[in-house]
């Protein structure tokens, strides 16, 4: 940052409604982002300065110094500066709060006294005024006579509500009109947020007046008009840039009191430079497809979203070995150094070239963004729809469960490319089963290492080293020669880790079959453990249960139906060292077949009893047992799922 000389002017509230300026959100900015609890403290803070004033009589001349509200960062160019209008690149946080509490207490005054017979007619008076001069301070009057409003968000539908509901006069009309309202947040859901604002501060001074100790109903009117003279007297520095460079600039680099940048908005940021001297509705179309992205990914960390979504991009790209992000093959890059890599990919560009690959990249985000919540909404049931789906939408709930307890990203998001690839009709069914098979194993495995053995780093690092990998791999699926390219490497490494880290998994496995874990997280292992069981899944190469005997994780690649049985028995932590003898020193067929037998009659188990109850010994074999185990795996499953 160089040679930037910002004027400096501390003002209070009341001069900012004064001074016949517009305001207006830089494009850059973030959103509204306020929460209730930002929003209740700074009701809590003006309501506090009014008390420590000790005078809330009308007239009271407050000191304007009294309360700081900090820095407001602004930049107007020449043309701004003939329009009148003064950008705001960082307070609109705060400013649009105390625009939307104004319009509250101005609503408590009009509704619960203005109108009021009943009280005093020296409050009545004293509210109708105070509520007219809020109506009349929210706007500026052009020269033409009409209202512009002082104070505006940057998307026009935002405008909307501001200009239409917020600042009319007859707010409370439309806000008590429940059809009115709602039809309106119907049609533009981005203004909910601001209505939510208005309700919380609303509801925070209306139980302080519930709460407090008033005499009577002009005391009341007296308290609101004290606090609406404390925020109109409540001091800001403000700095303002003569250029949006510098105000960019400064807006990256600090923020003063409000809501610490984040890395998104700093992805955003760069987005908005790039297009910042285009036509408005360039500007338009990308704030939209950008808030709308942030809107439907509020249940995930959007910066991990669009991590993924930035690498399945690039993912396509590298495919056709036009990738410029770089060789990403190994390992994925840290969240923070995503913002740079996005400078990398449009520096140099042209203003009109840079605006399309912006929206071209937009667009593809919010594709992505698209199938992320058809693979999410109503616990997955929209996918059971389908009869050529390859697997109930219990399994996948369970699947959803173990990533979410492994703490890392979704499995959703290595399921996606090769999701779409099935819904196109690219890849056959069995192809995504065989996809979903790796990521229950995967993701089961993670949830195994946090569960048992949550300390070993060497372990830990392993793993992530093999998920940055399975990561990148599922990315680059867009079709069927992609998908058997993939698959088959993503399957070598995970057989890979599985070989390399045998002794450890298979001493937590041990750990979780004696019931060494969290009863919470133990039923969701071994849930995992039956669902596998139930579709007999006993039978490839990198199947978990594989792991179970250790001469069959070595060697053996065809599996045998006794293991799903053992595995059953030893979830019930019952005659183990029975089971133990079955794996290690029994050679034959036969051998295992009449040993098996005489476990299963010695077992006290409610559920082995079960098993042996009305079966017939004369069919005692492997073909057997695996039916059987079939059927009392779903005993299992309702027992852990209840």
């Amino acid at each position: 940052m160089t040679n930037i000389e910002p004027r400096f002017n501390q003002i209070n509230i009341e001069q900012i409604f004064n001074k016949g300026q517009k305001y207006r959100v830089a494009d850059f900015q973030r959103q509204y982002t306020w929460k209730t609890e930002e929003q209740r403290l700074l009701v809590s803070d003006f309501i506090s300065h009014v008390h420590e004033s000790k005078n809330n009589l009308f007239g009271e001349k407050f000191n304007e110094n009294f309360f700081f509200l900090g820095t407001v960062i602004t930049f107007a160019n020449e043309q701004d500066k003939k329009d009148g209008v003064l950008y705001i690149v960082d307070g609109q946080q705060r400013l649009i709060s105390i625009s939307i509490l104004l319009v509250v207490i101005r609503d408590i005054l009009k509704v619960d006294y203005a109108s009021n017979l009943r009280i005093n007619k020296d409050a009545l008076n004293l509210a109708n005024r105070i509520a007219d001069r809020i109506t009349e301070i929210l706007t500026n009057k052009t020269t033409t006579g009409e209202a512009s409003f002082v104070i505006l968000p940057h998307i026009q539908a935002e405008q909307k509500f501001f200009e239409n509901i917020l600042y009319a006069s007859d707010m409370n009309q439309n806000v008590c009109d429940d059809t009115n309202l709602e039809a309106f947040l119907s049609a533009n859901p981005q203004a909910k947020k601001y209505y939510s604002a208005y309700k919380t501060m609303k509801n925070e001074i209306k139980e302080y007046i519930a709460s407090g100790n008033f005499r009577n109903a002009k005391s009341r009117v007296d308290w609101l008009v004290s606090l609406y003279i404390q925020i109109q007297h409540s001091s800001i520095i403000e700095l303002t840039m003569d250029n949006d460079e510098d105000a960019y600039q400064i807006y990256s680099d600090i923020n003063f009191k409000g809501m610490p940048l984040t890395n998104v908005d700093r992805l955003k940021n760069n987005i908005m430079k790039k297009v910042k001297l285009d036509k408005l509705s360039h500007k338009e179309i990308v704030l939209d497809l950008w808030n709308k992205l942030q809107d439907n990914t509020q249940n995930v960390n959007f910066m991990t979203f669009y991590k993924y979504a930035i690498f399945i991009i690039n993912g396509k790209r590298a495919v056709n070995n036009s990738s410029p992000l770089g060789d990403y093959d190994k390992k994925l890059p840290d969240e923070q150094d995503l913002p740079d890599i996005f400078n990398e990919e449009f520096q140099q560009q042209g203003q009109n070239s840079a605006r399309k690959k912006i929206q071209k990249l937009l667009g593809e985000l919010n594709k992505i963004n698209s199938s992320y919540q058809s693979l999410i909404d109503s616990d997955f049931s929209l996918i059971g729809k389908n009869d050529n789906w390859p697997f109930y939408s219990k399994n996948l709930k369970i699947l959803y469960d173990v990533s979410a307890s492994c703490e890392l990203e979704s499995f959703v998001y290595f399921l996606i490319p090769t999701y779409n690839c099935y819904s196109k009709k690219i890849i056959k069914p069995n192809d995504l089963k065989k996809w979903i098979d790796l990521l229950n194993d995967f993701y089961f495995i993670g949830l195994l290492n946090v569960c048992i053995d949550s300390n070993n780093v060497e372990i830990k690092e392993a793993y992530k080293e093999l998920h940055d990998e399975l990561f990148i791999y599922s990315s680059r699926i867009i079709d069927k020669d992609t998908f058997v390219k993939y698959y088959e490497l993503s399957n070598n490494i995970f057989s890979e880790f599985l070989s390399n880290n045998f002794d450890t998994i298979y001493f937590n496995l041990d750990r979780l079959r004696n019931g060494n874990t969290e009863k919470k997280n133990m039923n969701l292992l071994c849930t995992y453990f039956l669902r596998q069981l139930e579709g007999n899944k006993i039978n490839k190469s990198a199947s978990i249960e594989h792991i179970m005997d250790k001469e069959y994780g070595k060697d053996n690649i065809h599996g045998n139906p006794y293991h799903a049985v053992g595995n059953l028995i030893m979830l019930e932590n019952d005659l183990n060292n029975e089971c133990e003898k079955l794996k290690d020193t029994l050679s034959t067929a036969s051998q295992r077949i009449k040993y098996k037998e005489s476990v299963y009659k010695k077992s006290n188990s409610e559920t082995t009893k079960i098993f042996m109850n009305n079966f017939d010994l004369s069919t005692f074999s492997d073909e057997a047992i695996i039916e059987r185990t079939q059927q009392m795996s779903k005993q299992f499953i309702s027992k852990y799922c209840s």
